[in-house]
């Protein structure tokens, strides 16, 4: 006759499992917080560096000079507008000294010049963050 089944610690034994990825989902399950937070954490630093690696050579959002927007642009586009735009708006200088007549003078007449490059390397060299 058949013995009856009783459970002995061989049949409650669990299969030994092998393989990397069954101990790396052992260990994850183990550790589920702490490795989800890492992976979240390993997802924004990727995206903050590809954001700095596309936007390489560019301005950046939100960045103007005396009112004139450069965002976005290269640092030579930048240069150009603000040549184009900012040189003439500046170049004659009218102060008010109670006299009927305003007094005019240039850039040149002050000592003062605008430094289109310099000043588009200062407005690309802000970081993005």
């Amino acid at each position: 006759m058949d013995s009856p089944r009783t459970s002995t610690p061989e049949r409650l034994a669990p299969v030994p499992r092998r393989g990397r990825l069954r101990r790396l989902g052992a260990c994850y399950r183990r550790h589920a917080w702490s490795a989800t937070a890492a992976l979240v954490l390993l997802v924004l630093i990727a995206g903050f560096v590809a954001l700095q690696a596309v936007m390489q050579g560019r301005i950046g959002e939100g960045v103007s000079v005396a009112g004139i927007a450069l965002q976005g642009q290269s640092t030579a586009a930048a240069r150009t507008t603000l040549e184009r735009d900012l040189a003439p708006r500046t170049s004659v200088i009218r102060l008010q000294t109670g006299k009927k007549e305003p007094l005019t003078l240039t850039l040149a007449q002050l000592g003062i010049s605008l430094d289109a490059e310099a000043t588009t390397e200062r407005t690309a060299s802000r970081p993005f963050w």
